[in-house]
């Protein structure tokens, strides 16, 4: 929560963008519904990155779309990242999975009320609450915030309610209900030419993009422990998301409502023993998922049951060294009807078993090294599989599948901490759209599995501080992503085009470098510096890489804030700019 704070982020993308493995980009061009990927996981048809908020994955199930807009960033009490194939989380998680975990009230009552306007018309506003009664405890939130965009017509308006309410009436029970409503309507940019680019990079060619979106959610958990060794958990959810999107392109328009219903839970036992005098902590656990998804524009309608069992076991071989092995199995069944037109119809079962193991070794309390090996899939969409025509569906698409081969190591010595990792990740049938005719033109390709890519690089850390007023960080990424395999693809930039094993995959960087300090030259004062560099990449559709290169760009942000401690409460004040150098640059190409 300290370090979302001191960022200065107005959305989560901010937050997440200085993390190694990150990659951010926007193709609708506002800053509220931009895509995050992991460890170059790219692809622009569906995300291959889960992202969980309480327990509760927010992905769509047409697209996989997480849609960061609609969770509430003041609101956030920590984010954890967990990159590779998350084996226990199941499908789509191929790049790793992105942890939410929103505030809970606690012992002390307290309100905030916050404000802040900067450029482009931006206002935001902001209150919570949060305490506690006895063995009730409580967190209230609600923001407004609005932005005319860097982009012509390109405005937002947003609105967040959130509330938490738990309950705990022993040591051995705790019970919390939460209750979502967000409201937005973002409108978008559509894409610029190269001339448009050069002319002016702010205009919008087709203004009135937009896409409204309403959730309404409810999450319950619970958490009792048994005896002193056993303890039960139980996690329910259920959501009702409205989207409404309008593209206004070059020769057509395309208006497309939807409606998702999704409901389900999961159960987990955990068990923290002893065996043979050394510690194993057993968790077991079965999940159920349920999504309903109807574009009711085109009257489409589409159902997914997902049930998935999984376990886990960690034991101390000895003091230093500690075992990890799980598994998962998913049963994943899609449904899909085309009441316009019938014969699109149909519906598909997918399974997959997904293990994982690791070991730790830890020589000092300061130091520890770890050898990690897990496995991940993704099944194919129902966009991909019936809902896009008879020349880019395909019924008889195989699901994604990746091997994840990590090590890595982390130390602390006073108060310089640092870590790094190694990794690679071996992928088979990745979902491409392809030609299937020689020479195919637009309305000639399909999607097809793609044999084999391949996903290696380097990710490293180091945090300093140094005597209580100067702190740092670094963070630096190298990123290569490659198809293995020889096919003939359809691309936007160059038509029919060969893709060769050892071609780049479009849209990764293979640099990032994240870097700030933080400066208190007296108490309550905080100045601070946040750089980010991303290195040239390959633009969506040059999968054989025969065009030019997105160029790469550096930011730099500049923040002061200041912050007084009185009797009635705390007072604090920001000054922020972001952009400093007033860098041109593009994210996505």
């Amino acid at each position: 929560q300290k370090d979302i704070k001191e960022t200065g982020a107005r959305t989560i993308q901010e937050v997440l963008q200085y993390q190694p493995g990150v990659t951010v980009y926007d193709n609708v061009g506002n800053d509220y519904q931009g895509t995050v990927s992991l460890r170059g996981f790219v692809n622009d048809a569906v995300n291959p990155t889960t992202v969980v908020v309480d327990g509760i994955r927010i992905n769509t199930p047409d697209f996989n779309i997480a849609s960061f807009d609609l969770i509430p960033i003041e609101d956030i009490e920590r984010i954890e990242i967990l990159p590779g194939p998350s084996a226990i989380y199941g499908k789509n998680a191929l790049g790793g999975v992105i942890n939410i975990v929103t505030k809970r009230g606690g012992k002390q009552r307290q309100a905030t009320v916050e404000t802040a306007f900067g450029s482009f018309q931006r206002e935001r506003y902001t209150g919570n609450t949060s305490g506690s009664w006895g063995k009730y405890d409580y967190h209230l939130g609600v923001t407004r915030e609005t932005e005319d965009g860097f982009r012509d017509e390109t405005n937002a308006r947003i609105t967040r309610l959130f509330s938490k309410f738990g309950y705990r009436p022993n040591d051995l029970t705790d019970l919390s209900v939460t209750m979502t409503h967000i409201s937005d309507r973002l409108k978008q940019g559509s894409s610029l030419t190269q001339a448009q680019l050069s002319a002016n990079r702010r205009q919008n060619p087709t203004p009135g993009d937009f896409q409204d979106s309403e959730l309404n959610k409810v999450t319950v958990d619970g958490r009792r422990r048994l005896t002193s060794t056993l303890s039960v958990a139980l996690n329910g959810f259920y959501a009702h998301q409205d989207s409404h999107i309008f593209s206004n392109g070059q020769t057509s328009r395309t208006r497309t409502v939807t409606d998702i219903f999704s409901g389900g839970g999961t159960l987990q036992a955990t068990h923290d023993t002893q065996v043979f005098d050394r510690r194993n902590v057993f968790v077991l656990g079965g999940e159920y998922t349920r999504h309903d998804f109807e574009v009711v524009t085109s009257r489409r309608v589409s159902g997914e049951n997902v049930y998935a069992f999984f376990a886990q076991n960690s034991f101390d071989l000895t003091s230093q060294l500690v075992m990890t092995a799980g598994a998962r199995y998913d049963w994943d069944r899609l449904d899909f009807t085309d009441n316009a037109i019938l014969s699109r119809s149909g519906f598909k079962t997918y399974t997959r078993a997904t293990p994982r193991a690791g070991l730790t070794y830890q020589p000092t309390e300061a130091a520890s090294l770890y050898l990690n090996y897990s496995e991940g899939f993704r099944a194919p969409t129902q966009n991909e599989l019936f809902a896009l025509g008879t020349f880019t569906s395909n019924p008889g698409l195989r699901p994604v599948k990746s091997r994840n081969y990590e090590i890595g190591g982390k130390v602390k010595a006073g108060s310089v901490q640092g870590a790094m990792a190694l990794y690679q990740a071996d992928v088979t049938d990745e979902i491409y759209f392809t030609c299937n005719v020689p020479n195919c033109t637009t309305f000639t390709g399909i999607n097809r599995n793609v044999d084999k890519t391949r996903r290696r690089g380097v990710e490293a850390s180091l945090k300093a501080q140094y005597d209580r007023q100067v702190d740092g960080y670094v963070n630096y990424t190298f990123t290569e992503a490659i198809f293995q395999s020889r096919f003939s693809d359809f691309g936007g930039i160059s038509g029919a085009q060969t893709v060769e094993a050892g071609d780049s995959i479009p849209m990764v960087p293979k640099h990032l470098l994240a870097l700030g300090v933080n400066y208190r030259p007296v108490e309550g004062v905080t100045a601070s510096l946040n750089g980010l560099y991303v290195s040239t990449k390959f633009l969506f559709g040059d999968e054989a890489n025969a065009g030019k290169r997105l160029p790469g760009y550096f930011l730099l942000g500049a923040r002061v804030a200041y912050e007084r401690k009185t009797p009635a409460g705390t007072f604090g004040a920001f000054l922020q700019v972001n952009n400093l150098l007033d860098t041109q640059y593009e994210t996505l190409g």
